[in-house]
């Protein structure tokens, strides 16, 4: 991954990340703003009200509000609490990279081991100078915590591709498959990257757990089968798309008229007739 390709990636890294959660329920929201109003306006200089709004406002999104309520907190109390971390993010959705990494770093300079922190300047880092930039940061975010977070992982790993460190890459994604086990996202990005580094049979061992986990098989038995074909492993690959072709051929009626499983089926037609004319080729 290039670092030209490595920034809209991030950007849309960052735009999932900072929508507003729609799993945090607006009920409780609500209702806990309105807790926290009530003691704001019995008592106006509680700080840690305010600091705690703050970063109310920010699990919803509303990050110009949570910037007003960290102002308002250290207005009140200076340095009692973390409010440079809420501003981070909040510069960073808002689009400031710049003005989020002069937050973050004033507070990683008092919690320098602090996961979250990391990668989150990580992100402004690579926003403002490109993917190498970042990769101090979530090299230490990742031996930081005890248990990395799967999106972090991935992100890590493709700031480490985008600056050509597909190696490590390849090696901070394993461990963390050995540490958090079978996530399906980073089980489908060591994939590809195991592919692309000509480790077919690691490859394949990444492709059966997916397939294990996975709705339908077809999907994994197919990538299985084109695996085999552009590693020009022909007797294999023929025996993996005759494989699928007769497992479609098994299905229910009712199932076997279904486009994405038709379109398998008419790609192990395909593929098996080209691996036959390339084997009579003299």
């Amino acid at each position: 991954m290039s670092p030209r390709f490595f920034a809209p990636v991030l950007f849309v890294c960052l735009t999932v990340w900072f929508v507003p959660v729609v799993a945090w329920a607006h009920g409780a929201f609500h209702e806990r703003m309105a807790q926290l109003t009530a003691t704001i306006e019995h008592s106006p200089g509680d700080a840690r009200a305010h600091f705690e709004l703050a970063e109310l406002f920010g699990r919803h999104g509303d990050w110009a509000l949570a910037l007003g309520a960290a102002d308002s907190a250290d207005e009140r109390q200076p340095h009692a609490f973390p409010t440079d971390l809420v501003r981070g993010e909040a510069h960073l959705a808002l689009g400031r990279p710049a003005v989020a990494r002069g937050a973050l770093d004033r507070f990683l300079a008092t919690r320098p081991g602090h996961a979250r922190a990391l990668v989150l300047r990580a992100r402004s880092l690579a926003l403002i100078d490109g993917p190498a930039a970042a990769l101090g940061d979530y090299r230490a975010a990742l031996q930081t915590a005890a248990t990395p977070e799967p999106d972090h992982v991935r992100e890590a790993a493709e700031a480490l591709v985008a600056s050509g460190q597909r190696d490590e890459a390849l090696r901070v994604l394993r461990r963390a498959l050995a540490l958090l086990g079978p996530d399906p996202a980073l089980l489908q990005q060591t994939l590809d990257l195991e592919i692309a580094a000509g480790l077919i049979d690691d490859a394949f061992t990444r492709i059966a757990v997916l397939e294990v986990g996975a709705p339908r098989r077809e999907p994994w038995m197919a990538r299985r089968a084109q695996v085999l074909t552009a590693a020009r492993r022909t007797g294999e690959a023929r025996a993996a798309w005759i494989d699928l072709l007769r497992h479609f051929e098994a299905l229910p009626n009712l199932e076997r008229g279904r486009p994405a499983l038709l379109a398998y089926a008419a790609a192990a037609r395909t593929a098996l007739a080209t691996l036959e004319s390339v084997s009579i080729t003299p």
